[in-house]
């Protein structure tokens, strides 16, 4: 039986500057967890489901070691039809 979803899991080293860049996408925290005052875990999602029942979610977890951009091999692909406009929001 094929899987109905699949939900992208990346560490990071900021869960909540992840969060915050993430929001910049349109993204919306559904999820959290904090440990000792400071957010370990969440889950970020598009708000409201796709007819297709597709949907924008990742899960960001605290690295438990320093982050190095070139050996994370997780890739990201995101859809969008105004790129220019997304990377000068980033910019």
């Amino acid at each position: 039986m094929p899987i109905d979803a699949l939900t992208a899991y990346a560490h990071v080293a900021n869960v909540a500057r992840s969060v915050a860049f993430y929001r910049q996408l349109g993204l919306e925290l559904e999820s959290s967890y904090e440990a000792d005052g400071k957010l370990v875990w969440a889950l970020v999602a598009r708000p409201g489901d796709a007819a297709d029942g597709s949907r924008a979610r990742l899960m960001l977890a605290l690295a438990s070691g320093p982050v190095d951009a070139g050996n994370q091999a997780v890739l990201f692909y995101c859809w969008t039809s105004d790129v220019e406009g997304l990377h000068d929001q980033l910019t």
